[in-house]
């Protein structure tokens, strides 16, 4: 039985399949600000994401993406440090990828600083990437007060 790409996100069960996934090496966790969904594709593509915060869901939404665009979501989940884990699901893919965001994934020259998470589409063998960069190196990226 073929269960609908939505319901794998949706339902309590959610089955990993790919995806970035590192090991939680702190108690404090990072500060996440903005989540930015970047699109390389030629054809425009439709995201399902779900971003937990210490494993409480914290953000669950579809965003559709234009060809050669992106799109920002600003954070309206606390700033102080916490363990978050992003699921997503990209159109055309029944394939559910987690990345976890902890310090051990903050680039060394961000670290103690508000990160945005930028989920990258582009064609390859890895189909998606999350990267983790300092707010402060990109116009649009926010973090709360």
């Amino acid at each position: 039985m073929d269960i609908p790409r939505r319901h794998i996100l949706t339902g309590l069960g959610i089955t990993l399949i790919g995806g970035c996934v590192g090991e939680f090496r702190s108690d404090s966790g990072i500060q996440l600000g903005s989540l930015r969904v970047t699109n390389r594709l030629e054809e425009t593509h439709t995201v399902d994401l779900v971003l937990e915060r210490d494993e409480s869901r914290v953000y669950h939404d579809m965003v559709e993406v234009d060809s050669d665009d992106h799109l920002w979501i600003d954070p309206d989940w606390s700033s102080e440090p916490a363990a978050y884990e992003l699921y997503y699901t990209v159109s055309g893919s029944d394939e559910v990828s987690i990345a976890q965001l902890t310090p051990s994934t903050v680039p060394s020259n961000s670290e103690g600083e508000c990160v945005f998470t930028d989920i990258l589409l582009s064609e390859g063998s890895l189909k998606s990437m999350v990267l983790l960069s300092s707010v402060n190196e990109v116009e649009g990226a926010e973090c709360n007060s």
